[in-house]
């Protein structure tokens, strides 16, 4: 939330003096000024609309939280130093927070991943060894872990390795690893709250198909690397994971994460509604809530990237996503 805030103004990335000793790593990272992500710096006034995959979803919730709400934690912690993301009063510049295949709640493939201290010190491991070898960029992604001194900072060409900087990154928790359990979405759901003047929806996928004995398979087209996960969300129907027992929403998958994540966030159920039965009842699209549109059957979680037909192109989907929230805005 921090860097998007950075990219979308121009900035340099501050990701709050309290938050950053409570978790043991530099306050500032990269500097987008001069190359701002959109064609003009954001004044955050200019209403815009921000849309989530995956992991991004409770990035830009709490990136939309934070604009309205601010920080009280921060705001102690740098009084007139601190960043405006967590000064708060910045609640008429979204005009829409968009979500395809979320993980609100969570997905207990993050719990297999993140609970292994010893699997989340070999990714942070790789992560340190490719910025001394190679710096921050691996393939088409720039890691960017300068603040945590696993890869280098801006304009350092390579990072040094250290065993005590992974071993810190590990145990401070500060990772979409361990936000992306049952536990962590959870506390990151307290922190994030619905702003009135936003409009919520989120869109969802289904790989699985329900078997004879009830429980959910990957279907034949789910992305070959999903399907493991797959069978293992789908056999979850009635056991429980960091204490929420899990019902057959949390079987049904896109390969990845939970239909019962990624509807919308189990603290907001009460302001959460169907999109298509809002309409067919005749009731009004309202700011400051969430609605759900139909579930894309067929669609696994990587098909939101383009990898499928919507149903003659793909960009069909992302018209008419637009159009949606033109048409309700």
């Amino acid at each position: 939330a921090c860097e998007l805030y950075a990219q979308l103004t121009g900035t340099v990335v501050d990701y709050g003096e309290a938050h950053s000793k409570a978790h043991g790593h530099d306050r500032f990272g990269y500097s987008y000024e001069g190359n701002q992500l959109m064609a003009e710096v954001w004044d955050v006034e200019s209403k815009i609309n921000v849309v989530g995959h995956s992991f991004g979803g409770p990035t830009v919730r709490l990136f939309v939280s934070l604009l309205a709400y601010g920080d009280e934690a921060e705001i102690a912690a740098t009084g007139e130093d601190t960043s405006p993301l967590f000064t708060g009063g910045h609640d008429e510049c979204i005009n829409s927070c968009i979500l395809l295949s979320s993980v609100n709640n969570g997905s207990p493939i993050a719990n297999l991943i993140a609970d292994s201290d010893a699997l989340m010190t070999m990714i942070f491991t790789f992560a340190n060894i490719a910025g001394c070898i190679i710096g921050d960029e691996v393939m088409m992604w720039r890691l960017q872990f300068g603040h945590f001194g696993l890869t280098p900072k801006q304009n350092e060409k390579r990072a040094t390795f250290s065993m005590t900087k992974i071993k810190n990154a590990v145990a401070s928790k500060d990772n979409c690893g361990y936000d992306m359990t049952l536990r962590g979405a959870a506390e990151l759901n307290e922190k994030i709250q619905l702003v009135p003047s936003v409009t919520y929806y989120s869109y969802t996928g289904r790989a699985s198909k329900t078997t004879a004995i009830g429980t959910e398979v990957p279907i034949s087209t789910m992305f070959a690397m999903f399907i493991p996960a797959s069978i293992y969300i789908g056999t979850l129907e009635g056991k429980t994971v960091d204490g929420f027992t899990l019902d057959k929403n949390w079987a049904i998958n896109d390969g990845i994460v939970p239909l019962a994540s990624a509807l919308y966030p189990t603290d907001d159920a009460e302001k959460s509604f169907s999109y298509s039965e809002t309409l067919a009842n005749g009731g009004e699209i309202e700011r400051g809530n969430w609605y759900y549109m139909d579930i894309m059957e067929g669609f696994d979680h990587f098909d939101f990237s383009g990898t499928a037909d919507y149903p003659t192109s793909f960009e069909d989907f992302y018209f008419t996503m637009a159009e949606t929230v033109v048409k309700h805005q």
